[in-house]
C-alpha cells in the first residue's frame, strides 16, 4: 500500500530527458532543500506499480549542472499504517498517520501499554531511543493521556523532552533550525519596531529564542522569534511594558510581513482597564516534520497561572494553524 505524495517542481535549465528511480533519503537533501532552487509543491495524487521509498519520474534537461535543473518528479513512500505518538513533556498531544493529524484520545487507543520514542532537540534527534508506558493515573490533569519514560534520566536534556514515535517512516527533521543570536541588533530592532505595534514603545528588548528555518520546504526561510520579559517576573502584579510572544516572520512578494502566533502585551492602558489575564510565558519547543509531508511543524508550549498547553501548529498557505492541542488547568 503506498500514500498519497506530490509533485515535486523545481527550477533548473535542463535538456536531457531521461527516467529516475532515486531512493528518496538519497535524493531529498540535494534538489529540495538548496536555496531558491523549489518554485513549487502542488498536486497530490496516488503512486501505482512503483516500489516504496523510491523518487520516479522524469528530468528534463534544458541547459545547466547539478543541482540547477528542472526536475518533475512523483515521490513515492510506504504508507504509515500504525499511528505515530507525538510526545512533549511526557504528555501525549496525538499523533500523525498517512499525513493525517490524529487526536490524543485515539492516538492513545491505539498504542501498546509500551511505545519506542526518539527524543528531538533543535540539533536532531538525540542517540538511540527510549521506551514509554501508558500512564492510568492522569492526576489533575484527567482528559491528558499520559506517557511515562521508563528510564528519565536518560534523556540528558535540562528541559522536558520531545519525542516522537520511532515508528515514523520519514525523516522528521529534513532541516535543521539555524539559532539566531539573541542580542543580534537586527533582531532586537524588528522585536522593537513590533512591540510599537502593539503600544509598547519604550521597554526592554529581551530575544528569549530566535530561529531561521525553511518551514515549507520551497528554499526561503522563516524566521521564528520569542520574547518574554516581566519587570518584576511574572507574577500577579504586572508592569507597563511586560510582554511574552511568539513571531513569525516571512517574506511575501519580497516585503517582510510579521504573523503573530501568540501574544501578550501589557499596555499601561490595559493595567489601566484591569481587563487582562494573568501573564504568560510563550516558548518554542520544536520544529520538525510530525506528519510526512515534508513541511515543518512549530511546537508551541503556553505557561499561565496554574495551567499550560501545547500546541501543534502547521503552515497553511503561508500562515500557521493549529492541528492539535493539550491543555491542562487546575
Amino acid at each position: 500500500m503506498l500514500k498519497k505524495v506530490k509533485t515535486i517542481i523545481f527550477l533548473v535549465p535542463l535538456t536531457l530527458a531521461m527516467s529516475i528511480a532515486i531512493i528518496a533519503q538519497e535524493l531529498t537533501p540535494k534538489p529540495a532543500y538548496r536555496g531558491n532552487r523549489l518554485v513549487a509543491i502542488a498536486n497530490l495524487h496516488s503512486g501505482r506499480d512503483c516500489a516504496a521509498q523510491t523518487f520516479s519520474g522524469t528530468i528534463r534537461r534544458v541547459g545547466g549542472d547539478w543541482p540547477n535543473f528542472y526536475l518533475d518528479v512523483t515521490l513515492i513512500v510506504p504508507a504509515q499504517d500504525t499511528v505515530v505518538p507525538i510526545l512533549y513533556s511526557e504528555t501525549l498531544l496525538g499523533g500523525a498517520q498517512n499525513g493525517k493529524w490524529i487526536t490524543a484520545e485515539k492516538t492513545d487507543a491505539q498504542l501498546k501499554d509500551k511505545t519506542e520514542f526518539r527524543i528531538l532537540s533543535f540539533n536532531g534527534f538525540k542517540k538511540g531511543s527510549i521506551f514509554g508506558t501508558k500512564e492510568d493515573d492522569r492526576g489533575v490533569c484527567t482528559e491528558t493521556p499520559m506517557i511515562t519514560f521508563e528510564e528519565p534520566d536518560d534523556y540528558d536534556t535540562d528541559s522536558p523532552p520531545f519525542a516522537i514515535g520511532a515508528n515514523a517512516k520519514w525523516n522528521p527533521v529534513p532541516r535543521l533550525p539555524q539559532a539566531i543570536g539573541l542580542k543580534d541588533k537586527t533582531y532586537t530592532k524588528i522585536v522593537a519596531d513590533f512591540l510599537k505595534t502593539k503600544g509598547i514603545a519604550k521597554t526592554k528588548i529581551k530575544i528569549t529564542q530566535a530561529f531561521r528555518i525553511d518551514l515549507e520546504g520551497d528554499g526561503k526561510d522563516e524566521i521564528i522569534i520569542t520574547g518574554n520579559y516581566y519587570k518584576k517576573g511574572r507574577g500577579e502584579t504586572q508592569n507597563a511594558g511586560d510582554y511574552s510572544f511568539i513571531l513569525l516572520r516571512r517574506t511575501v512578494k519580497g516585503k517582510p510581513q510579521n504573523v503573530l502566533i501568540e501574544g501578550d502585551f501589557f499596555t499601561a492602558k490595559l493595567l489601566r482597564s484591569g481587563e487582562f489575564f494573568p501573564p504568560n510565558i510563550h516558548e518554542i519547543t520544536a520544529i520538525a516534520d510530525l506528519n510526512g509531508d515534508g513541511k515543518m511543524e512549530i511546537v508551541l508550549a503556553d505557561f499561565g497561572y496554574e495551567a499550560h498547553s501545547y500546541t501543534i501548529l502547521e503552515m497553511k498557505n503561508g500562515k500557521p494553524v493549529r492541528v492539535l492541542e493539550s491543555e491542562c488547568s487546575v
